[in-house]
């Protein structure tokens, strides 16, 4: 996928969306990424570290205009309310400390 987005279409593969990285990637899990990624990145320092709160990874979607037009144009009605990836999801919703804690928990669990 990496070397037919960006270095070269092949031949067999070409425009196929699914391997192509991009907004419409996976069902449209792109846009789920760069959605959470850019939630992220709008939120001030104590929302990065702490998160937006428990499950409020729509509300804070939605309250960027810019990004809930993006949301709108690949998902039509669709109401997204996680990233659809478990650390970008707790990233949003409890920040870097969140991340860390879960993270943790899986190392220790492996341990």
């Amino acid at each position: 996928m990496v070397v037919n987005t960006y270095v070269k279409r092949l031949p067999l593969i070409g425009e196929n969306p699914y391997f192509n990285l991009g907004m419409r990637w996976g069902s449209t899990r792109g846009v789920c990424y760069y959605l959470a990624v850019k939630i992220f990145s709008k939120e001030g320092f104590v929302h990065k570290l702490f998160g937006v709160g428990p499950d409020s990874f729509s509300y804070a979607l939605y309250s960027h205009d810019d990004l809930s037009v993006i949301s709108r144009e690949y998902l039509w009605k669709l109401r997204l309310t996680n990233a659809h990836n478990e650390l970008l999801t707790v990233l949003v919703n409890e920040g870097i400390v969140g991340v860390i804690s879960f993270a943790s928990m899986w190392i220790v669990f492996i341990w």
